[in-house]
């Protein structure tokens, strides 16, 4: 019964997810210069985020992120985000170190964006699991 449910495609948990692990750059950015990215870094942030939500998009249909059951979340789905994340990450940084020559693009957001977009996919998935235990209990 649980893998029928894990089946069904959720719109809603996509454009979660997307914005869960789109707004990485954002934070990675925010994180890196201490809350005030400076003028000059915007391009490359503006950049980041574009070419990541695409990126990010076809991830989440790739490894079908958004039919994962999150209340009953596992250990193997979590290993698919980590799968997800870093293929998408992998992306990012050859792109980052490709553009980096036309774009002000900080090095370390890179690294920054992969990590808070797992910690964003994950943050979702444990707030379902939590809000599913405490309503059973």
């Amino acid at each position: 019964m649980l893998e029928d449910v894990a089946r069904v495609c959720f719109p809603h948990k996509f454009a979660i997810d997307l914005l869960a692990w789109g707004a990485a750059p954002a934070f990675a950015y925010l994180a890196r210069f201490d809350g005030r990215v400076p003028p000059e870094q915007l391009p490359g942030l503006a950049w980041l985020l574009g070419i990541g939500l695409v990126a990010k998009g076809v991830a989440l249909v790739l490894f079908r992120l958004h039919h994962q059951s999150w209340r009953h979340t596992s250990f193997r789905d979590l290993a698919l985000v980590v799968r997800a994340v870093a293929l998408v990450g992998a992306v990012e940084v050859a792109a980052g170190l490709v553009i980096h020559a036309q774009l002000p693009l900080a090095r370390s957001v890179l690294l920054l964006t992969v990590g808070f977009g797992a910690a964003g996919l994950f943050a979702v998935r444990a707030g379902r699991r939590a809000w599913y235990a405490l309503q059973v209990s």
